[in-house]
């Protein structure tokens, strides 16, 4: 079970993580703005629209993990079965989520609440599959570490593709609706390309028959494990905070630096600032532990967040915070996932109930509920805090893009290094039993 991951399997992972990241990131960071300021629809109708339909997917989550921990296993492995179905209906939906309110007349709200729940819904079953893979790729835990550093180098990859392959497109393309539905149309062909084909490169070594076999009542005692409560408050908190400043972004850029152009340097920074974290996670993981690293990785991104109000419209202020916000950002993504493997282990050493999905469906569940409320509350305030010129008050955006999320995620990482039970030796006894 300790089989160390070839180069090609590895590579596989990473492009499949690649292929899971432009369905949110653009939906988080341009979809707000492109209903707004491309389509034209009020900024507290759709931050309505967020709230409500992310809130209310969140709960579907921990029951799409149940039905994908019941799949049948297989040599192909269940996951990978279900990320190819979830990828072609999520694909499709998400066209539609873009396209179809552009050319919807009077229906235009009916037609983006409809595929925007169905994001909720569609987009879980590709993202749970995905994050059920690493705890059955490996048991090692040096290798899950490994595979967590892989893991956000594919979302930093895919999410530079985005942030900064996105504006400059749209830009270069006059940014109206047509532009969007030809730059929409590229990165589904990305996200199809990529999930297919690295999906097709793993092999599940780990296999757990009928422990997967779980009931409705097994799922809530999961789902109350202390490990899970502890990981899901943190997350929620800190991930609220990032949605807030992912979703008020764009108007930064916009009315306080000036052009939208400006958003492609958010990116290139966060991105300079998570490059680094690649290679550091795995050694200061193995000095420091998860909870350590984990934890002060949200108040290291809540702190780059606080630079930039030293000058607010200074472009190098912004870039060095967005860097110390990244580099943040990206201690949280490397060790997440490798908390959420070591959550299911601690499950089934405690209940002997594999979990993978369910476990999963947690960290789907968080990414709703804190979109959701990091999507519609900032939208709130900039609604209130309009302008008759047709901006936003510094004070909206500065309240909106700095202070509450920095707030948020120093809070999130407090409670996650003060709360969690489980420590390094614990990982180990569990892992010796394993293989014994």
């Amino acid at each position: 079970m300790s089989e160390k991951l070839p180069f090609r399997e590895k590579f596989a992972y990473l492009c499949v993580n690649i292929g899971n990241i432009p369905i949110m990131t653009l939906a988080n960071s341009l979809l707000s703005f492109y209903y707004t300021e491309v389509l034209g629809m009020n900024p507290i109708t759709v931050g309505t629209m967020f709230l409500l339909a992310r809130v209310f997917d969140g709960v579907n989550d921990p029951f799409i993990g149940f039905v994908i921990d019941r799949q049948r296993d297989s040599k192909f492995g269940k996951f990978r079965k279900v990320l190819l179905i979830g990828t072609a209906l999520c694909s499709l939906n998400y066209l539609a989520l873009w396209i179809g309110p552009a050319h919807a007349g009077g229906a235009q709200l009916l037609v983006a609440y409809l595929s925007y729940m169905m994001l909720g819904v569609l987009f879980p079953i590709m993202d749970i599959a995905l994050n059920s893979m690493l705890p059955v790729l490996t048991s090692d835990l040096d290798e899950r570490n490994k595979l967590s550093a892989v893991k956000v180098a594919g979302y930093g990859v895919g999410a530079l593709a985005c942030g900064a392959g996105a504006p400059a497109l749209l830009s270069a393309l006059g940014g109206g609706v047509r532009a969007y539905e030809i730059v929409i149309g590229i990165f589904v062909g990305i996200v199809v390309l990529f999930s297919v084909g690295g999906v097709l490169g793993l092999r599940q070594r780990l296999t757990f028959k009928d422990r997967g076999n779980y009931k409705v009542k097994d799922l809530l005692r999961i789902l109350a494990q202390k490990p899970l409560l502890v990981t899901f408050g943190a997350a929620l908190v800190y991930g609220t905070g990032c949605a807030f400043a992912t979703t008020t972004n764009p108007y930064y850029a916009q009315h306080v630096l000036g052009s939208m152009d400006q958003l492609t340097w958010f990116t290139l920074s966060m991105a300079a600032g998570m490059v680094p974290v690649v290679f550091l996670a795995p050694p200061l993981t193995r000095r420091f532990g998860k909870k350590t690293v984990y934890g002060g990785g949200m108040v290291l991104a809540g702190a780059g967040l606080l630079v930039r109000l030293i000058a607010p419209s200074s472009l190098p202020v912004v870039i060095a915070s967005c860097a110390l916000y990244g580099l943040g950002l990206a201690f949280c993504m490397v060790l997440f996932y490798g908390v959420q493997a070591d959550n299911t282990d601690y499950i089934d050493f405690t209940m002997k109930k594999r979990s993978e999905g369910a476990v999963s469906a947690t960290a789907s569940m968080i990414t709703k509920v804190s979109n959701g409320l990091g999507g519609a509350l900032p939208l709130y305030i900039l609604g209130l805090t309009k302008t008759a010129a047709g901006g936003y008050s510094f004070a909206g955006l500065a309240v909106s893009n700095a202070v509450i999320p920095a707030v948020l995620c120093i809070a999130g990482g407090l409670l996650f290094m003060l709360k969690y039970p489980i420590h390094q030796r614990m990982l180990e006894d569990m892992r010796r039993i394993y293989e014994a």
